[in-house]
């Protein structure tokens, strides 16, 4: 048997680009979903040019209480950090 053990985590710093939605799932649980940019900017060599990019992420809560966090803390524009953990174990 091998055992597998997995840790990731994410941090995201960047604007939201819309409120927060809430939706009831068929099981009667609470999700929150919202999508963050964030961006990073350097000069091309080629160039000499600055270049900024953006990326959009999409994000679901489904933890209960920290969808109410989202709801209540978090509007369009504002300027946020998340933060994610994943932790797996396969035996």
């Amino acid at each position: 048997m091998e055992l597998t053990n997995m840790l990731n985590k994410v941090i995201l710093i960047g604007h939201l680009g819309a409120n927060p939605e809430s939706k009831t799932m068929p099981s009667g649980g609470e999700v929150v979903n919202f999508r963050m940019a964030t961006s990073e900017s350097y000069i091309d060599k080629a160039t000499n040019k600055k270049v900024d990019k953006t990326e959009w992420h999409s994000i679901v809560v489904f933890n209960p209480h920290l969808a109410k966090v989202a709801l209540q803390y978090l509007s369009k524009g504002r300027f946020d950090i998340v933060s994610k953990n994943t932790i797996k174990s396969i035996c």
